[in-house]
């Protein structure tokens, strides 16, 4: 199912010179949506979806065409809402935004905003743009809730697929922690060993479509990880290298969010704090190893005094890690609230 989109390209805050790059795709069409007059008629949902590491803006599209699709399909599925659009965006280090960022990238790879929180407009490019880790969306989820309470965010629900530190009545934020940095400097390592550059786009095809996790990807998914994934040679990470093609997100910015023990975990405590404010919604895979023990899984979502840890729970059956790019019939979208947005991550 084709689904319309339009590129975008800003700049953040004058003084920090990273561009970023984003899609705005419209899942409903939109003279077709205001020529509907039933009263009962779903209020508009807008999705701001973030890429995890080494991913690009455009791995969101099978899941969109999916929920295009579905909505179409299913009343069922739309009574709490119509998700009319969807924001994607690229860290200034991955996807199309690399290209734009490289030379910067190569002296500075900080990525500290400079915003300053109570200057943020009310839309939802603006917290998109200008925060690209899960830390700083957190973080910027927990302003929008201190400054406008539950009425005015501009957020209305926060989803988060595998969160790496997820803090249990059973397991400590600092347990989880720890689980994830093991994790996380065995991914640190596969990136920087893996192979990053090849003859040609159909050698890099055949190079990933052989090799896990990528082989048991969507096949959509993996076709557009490649197709605008990667870039020619030279680069400013490779400027001697006249032939071939590399990735657009290099290596290095790959693995290194892996070794973040701080980032992760304040990531976590502030997600726990946000809930009572800001439902905040989690999916794992079954299989991932960075879902909770089974035995944790149902006290995310226990009463603890008038508040649960989160508004729920989700498994996905056999999935593993990267769950969104292996469940082609897996629809990741939680029954969404009326009006206002949902942010993915």
């Amino acid at each position: 199912m084709v689904i319309r989109y339009e590129k975008y390209i800003l700049s953040s805050q004058e003084g920090n010179c990273y561009h970023f790059t984003a899609n705005k795709y419209r899942l409903v069409d939109e003279y077709a949506y205001t020529l509907h007059t039933h009263t009962t008629a779903p209020k508009p949902v807008t999705l701001a979806l973030a890429h995890a590491v080494g991913l690009h803006k455009e791995l969101w599209e099978p899941f969109l065409e999916d929920l295009k699709l579905l909505q179409v399909k299913s009343a069922c599925f739309r009574e709490n809402g119509v998700v009319t659009e969807a924001w994607s965006v690229d860290c200034p280090s991955h996807g199309d935004a690399a290209i734009l960022n490289e030379k910067r990238l190569i002296f500075d790879d900080t990525f500290h905003s400079e915003l300053n929180l109570p200057s943020l407009p009310l839309h939802v490019l603006d917290a998109l743009f200008l925060w690209a880790t899960l830390e700083g969306l957190a973080l910027l989820m927990r302003e929008c809730v201190r400054r406008w309470g539950i009425s005015g965010a501009p957020f209305h629900s926060l989803v988060i697929i595998e969160c790496p530190v997820v803090a249990t009545p059973l397991s400590s934020l600092q347990e989880r922690s720890d689980h994830w940095m093991a994790l996380g400097g065995m991914l640190s390592k596969f990136a920087n060993k893996r192979r990053d550059k090849w003859t040609s786009v159909k050698d890099a095809h055949e190079w990933f479509r052989r090799r896990s996790p990528y082989r048991d990807w969507d096949s959509r998914a993996l076709r557009r990880y490649l197709e605008l994934g990667l870039r020619p040679l030279p680069t400013a990470f490779y400027p001697n290298e006249t032939t071939g093609y590399t990735l657009k997100c290099h290596r290095s910015f790959e693995s290194r969010p892996f070794g973040g023990r701080d980032e992760t975990t304040t990531a976590g405590a502030v997600l726990e704090e946000l809930h009572p404010f800001l439902p905040v919604h989690i999916i794992f895979g079954q299989l991932s190893p960075f879902r909770p023990p089974d035995d944790d899984i149902p006290l995310l979502t226990a009463q603890r005094g008038k508040n649960s840890f989160y508004a729920f729970v989700t498994d996905i059956p056999g999935a593993n890690h990267l769950v969104r790019l292996h469940s082609r019939h897996h629809i990741l979208v939680p029954r969404l609230p009326s009006g206002l947005h949902s942010l993915v991550l």
